[in-house]
């Protein structure tokens, strides 16, 4: 592992306090560098979700790699092939930013701005990933159907 120390017990345990307190974002930069962002939890989307528990989408973590999701945006359409929905790694393809499949991390819905909700496909926000070190945002969630690998069903969110 290029330039990779181990974390001390110390940090382990500050990271471990921060998650109770926080969201956390983590994004490669290449060459074994990981830059990690704490997210308020008073930032997050989810309390928008515990208030109104009909807002509609999909929890990324409810469904298994080799599933496929289209998301149609305002402006675009796209298929996201999921390889690890814990992480939201995926190949990606649709839009102006993925004209070929393109290994990206699905990293929730957004209004636009700090607010997210992470691992979560929300109809009425904006879809965020991260690729090629650069985040990317789509225009906002119109419709999201997910088509499980062990069927042959869409299943409408």
């Amino acid at each position: 592992m290029d330039n990779m120390n181990p974390i001390s017990a110390q940090q382990e345990q500050h990271l471990t306090n921060v998650q109770t307190q926080a969201n956390l974002r983590m994004s490669f930069k290449g060459k074994g560098q990981t830059q990690i962002e704490a997210i308020p939890r008073w930032c997050g989307l989810e309390y928008l979700v515990e208030i109104d528990p009909t807002h509609k989408g999909v929890e990324l973590e409810t469904l298994e790699p080799f599933d496929t999701i289209w998301v149609r945006t305002l402006n675009s359409e796209y298929r996201i092939f999921l390889l690890d929905p814990k992480t939201g790694r995926a190949l990606v393809e649709g839009g102006r930013h993925f004209v070929e499949p393109v290994e990206a991390t699905v990293s929730g819905s957004t209004f636009g701005g700090c607010t997210i909700k992470m691992g979560w496909i929300g109809i009425g926000l904006r879809l965020e990933f991260w690729t090629d070190g650069k985040w990317i945002h789509t225009s906002t969630v119109q419709s999201v159907l997910v088509g499980r690998h062990t069927s042959t069903e869409l299943t409408p969110h």
